[in-house]
């Protein structure tokens, strides 16, 4: 997994480089002033030492697995693969590639990684600006 996590780093600084202006959608952004991101986010580190077969990466899309309404859900499909569920509400591209420069990925290898960002920087997400087309498309 630390190969995959190379990768996508190497992948983010690739097509951050090879622009001229600094795209805001590839700069490594940290939310942890938002107790609950950081809470969360040592709550993935912790459970991380289950050693996960899958991991899902994102934002809310993912996050919502946690409801209480789809418990169901997640107990029928993707308990048996040691699943750990790494969405975080109102994650930009920015926030996850923080998360995974800073251990989310550290010490695993699941089978399977899910990765479902960019929602959250298409409509600016309320105090943020709109992240252009290309440039979310190149920072992902």
């Amino acid at each position: 997994m630390r190969q995959l996590t190379l990768i996508i780093i190497n992948l983010f600084l690739i097509v951050g480089c090879s622009q001229k202006k600094e795209n805001p959608a590839a700069i490594p952004t940290n939310k942890l002033s938002d107790n609950w991101w950081k809470e969360r986010h040592e709550m993935v580190l912790e459970n991380n030492k289950s050693k996960p077969e899958l991991v899902l990466i994102g934002n809310s899309i993912l996050h919502s697995l946690d409801n209480t309404d789809r418990v169901e859900v997640w107990e029928k499909y993707l308990n048996k693969y040691n699943a750990v569920n790494m969405g975080f509400s109102g994650d930009r591209t920015e926030n996850v590639i923080w998360r995974l420069q800073n251990g989310e990925l550290d010490g695993i290898n699941p089978k399977v990684a899910l990765l479902l960002i960019g929602t959250n920087n298409t409509d600016g997400n309320h105090y943020l600006e709109v992240t252009q087309p290309k440039e979310l498309a190149e920072a992902t």
